[in-house]
């Protein structure tokens, strides 16, 4: 059983790496498109 929780957590832990990159970058973007607007 917990063979088959590791797995799942390493099958997912990229998956929610790259969505808080992508949170980041969207948010880091959004500054620099708002600090252009101003």
């Amino acid at each position: 059983m917990m063979v088959i929780a590791r797995n799942v957590i390493e099958m997912t832990a990229p998956i929610y790496h790259s969505t808080i990159e992508f949170l980041l970058f969207a948010v880091d973007l959004r500054s620099i498109i708002c600090g252009k607007i101003r």
